[in-house]
């Protein structure tokens, strides 16, 4: 019995040795970073604050950002129904500080927590190639959003967060809230994180969430983990499932919080926080107090207990000397009460769940969950995308077309059926409203809760109309929230590449299991969607024509815009509108004008005006197919995406004489 209670003290005492080596060596990767400088040209970087009711600290908090000494910055508060001044506050500041903007949120949908549905809002209206998303009661130092984009350049890192500095004024925030950097740099691996692959491997703190912009919406952004109550946590997570590095920052320096200011407030919160952060384990919260009653809390017992039986002392004491030493290197590192960081025997209920947390992460075998696979039903508004899921999801999905053979997207009307279809589905992707106009209407008539959906033109590079309904080729890669856009998303290959991504993202989140599929699925593809694009790149390269002209709507802007070519076509987006006479003799003088030997129409849309076009330049009609519907023949004769564009590619080279 005594030689196991000897064994038991050498190892509770080798790992608190451990403990107190990673502390140091997280205090020396922390150490100068604010003295890093970001590289230039200097990205835009959009501040995102989400604010509810949030009157007594929302000035304090904009006022600190408007002093930051990072020149490229726009910041974006939404109002989350505020039913104080929140709103009024914000705009008055922003009549004075045009880099500032407020918005109005929308109400929220089912299914979504409330603060991710204000950051997703916020997402979709940023601009910037890097988001921070920061919570209103944050007061920013100048150098605190150039910290963390030197920080990110110097270590690779598609996200960075950061221990914030705590201010503490009631007694209960002084003795909790030390836990925070026991737990996060005493125990916590942070140059593992870095590199690491693990998703459990992973930290960050909610007032500052850094990241880049095409990174979060390569993996969906917050639609992807709306429903998690612990938003950081779920967005490192992600960030790790899709191979992006994580740094951690000292963040008091250049930012402090106030999270909570009463012992009520403070108990409550991290009691949520912390049960949520276990995945609402109750098997691991017990393995995990276990543990942390060996490591933490039985080196004082021991030590009290040698002394009154007059054992030997040494173990013990260096045990508790261990533990003294971290808390006291802690208290100083971060400016906290060396008193209330001292204090265990008040704080350690709290103290002993929070030490080893993410030890329960990393410890839990992945065998505890479910590891049965399941099929996805999966239904798609177009083609193109019905390819994308079925190349993703493999044997783990069944993916079906929501249009009939043939059917014409834009003025095509759902049916009592689809609706049924949608009801027993698990996903549905879609392009957007500008592609399907009937698709609110669906949506709304669909009685299942477990249904996810995914708008494809989410994250890719849009083109724009402009008043006047004409193409416009500004890109912008956020939800378009000024008019239409160009639906046509599928006919750029990088959009595709974006838009396979998400989807693998989606079905990662509702199939754990089947994440390495997914993964490998999702490369292969974009593979194949590479190397189309480099064929298109090489075969449009020298082309006599620059200039091709349809005799239909102007569905090949995307494809235009990607290799250097101008589409003209004699009617705008919707197949069912007519051009006018003086259309139409403009586009015959420019085909005079530029030789054109090539009129193309589209297929499942009449060809007769493209003929009489082609007799009156004296052309020849060919065809290429966007491709969103396939007629029944060639859907059962197995057609894919990638033969339409092949084709299409063979009639272009053909059509712009093409060497």
């Amino acid at each position: 019995m005594a030689e196991n209670m000897y064994f038991i003290q050498i190892l509770i005492l080798f790992f608190l040795l451990l403990i107190f080596i990673n502390l140091l060596q997280n205090l020396r990767r922390l150490r100068g970073q604010n003295k890093l400088r970001p590289r230039k040209p200097l990205p835009l970087i959009s501040v995102l604050i989400p604010a509810r009711n949030e009157e007594r600290n929302i000035e304090q908090c904009v006022s600190s950002l408007l002093k930051s000494s990072y020149p490229h910055l726009e910041i974006i508060v939404l109002d989350d129904n505020s039913h104080d001044r929140t709103y009024e506050i914000v705009k008055k500041i922003s009549n004075r500080h045009p880099k500032l903007k407020v918005i109005k949120g929308n109400k929220l949908p089912d299914g979504w927590n409330g603060k991710n549905w204000a950051c997703h809002q916020l997402s979709q209206v940023a601009r910037g190639e890097w988001f921070l998303f920061t919570d209103a009661d944050t007061i920013h130092k100048p150098n605190s959003i150039s910290t963390a984009l030197a920080t990110a350049q110097r270590r690779n890192s598609a996200f960075v967060s950061c221990i914030p500095g705590f201010i503490t004024k009631t007694w209960s925030e002084k003795l909790y809230f030390p836990i925070i950097h026991f737990v996060f740099v005493a125990i916590f691996p942070f140059k593992v994180m870095n590199f690491s692959k693990d998703s459990r491997l992973s930290f960050a703190m909610g007032p500052f969430l850094f990241i880049d912009s095409k990174f979060y919406f390569s993996w969906g952004g917050y639609e992807a983990i709306k429903a998690e109550v612990v938003d950081d946590i779920a967005m490192a997570k992600k960030v790790k499932e899709h191979d992006g590095g994580i740094s951690i920052i000292d963040g008091t320096r250049f930012m402090d919080v106030r999270f909570y200011r009463n012992f009520r407030e403070v108990w409550n919160g991290f009691s949520k926080n912390s049960y949520e952060a276990l995945g609402k384990a109750p098997h691991l919260l017990f393995a995990l107090l276990f543990a942390c009653y060996y490591l933490f809390l039985y080196p004082y017992i021991s030590l009290w207990v040698a002394l009154e039986s007059h054992q030997s002392l040494t173990l013990p004491l260096l045990q508790v000397i261990t533990l003294a030493l971290i808390k006291l290197i802690l208290s100083l590192r971060f400016k906290v009460s060396i008193i209330y960081g001292q204090l265990h025997p008040s704080a350690f209920g709290r103290r002993v769940f929070f030490a080893l947390i993410l030890a329960a992460v990393l410890l839990v075998p992945k065998t505890f969950t479910d590891n049965s696979p399941r099929e996805i039903k999966i239904v798609t508004s177009v083609f193109p995308l019905m390819e994308f899921a079925r190349a993703v999801a493999g044997d783990r999905g069944e993916v079906s077309l929501l249009l009939p053979p043939g059917a014409e997207i834009h003025t095509w009307q759902p049916r009592p059926s689809d609706i049924v279809r949608l009801s027993s589905a698990d996903l549905f992707v879609y392009i957007g409203s500008d592609m399907e106009p009937w698709l609110n209407d669906i949506l709304a008539s669909v009685r299942n809760p477990r249904l996810r959906t995914l708008e494809a033109s989410h994250g890719v590079s849009l083109i724009e109309l402009d008043a006047a309904g004409e193409l416009n080729l500004r890109v912008n890669e956020r939800e378009h929230e000024h008019g239409a856009v160009d639906p046509h998303i599928w006919l750029d290959f990088h959009n595709d590449q974006v838009i396979v991504d998400r989807i693998a993202a989606v079905l990662s989140e509702m199939e754990p299991t089947g994440v390495p599929d997914f993964k490998k699925n999702a490369s292969a593809c974009k593979k194949k969607l590479q190397s189309l694009d480099e064929t298109y790149r090489k075969s449009l390269k020298s082309c006599v024509h620059k200039v091709f002209i349809l005799g239909g709507h102007a569905a090949f802007g995307y494809l235009a815009r990607r290799y250097g070519l101008h589409q003209v076509s004699l009617y705008g987006l919707s197949p069912d509108s007519q051009p006018t006479p003086k259309k139409l003799i403009e586009v015959v003088e420019l085909a005079k004008k530029h030789r054109i030997k090539a009129i193309f129409f589209e297929s499942f849309v009449s060809d007769e005006l493209a003929n009489v076009l082609a007799r009156e330049v004296k052309a020849r009609t060919m065809v290429l197919n966007p491709g969103a519907s396939l007629t029944k023949e060639e859907l059962q004769s197995g057609v894919t995406f990638f033969d339409i564009m092949e084709r299409n590619l063979e009639n272009l080279k053909d059509g712009l004489i093409c060497r």
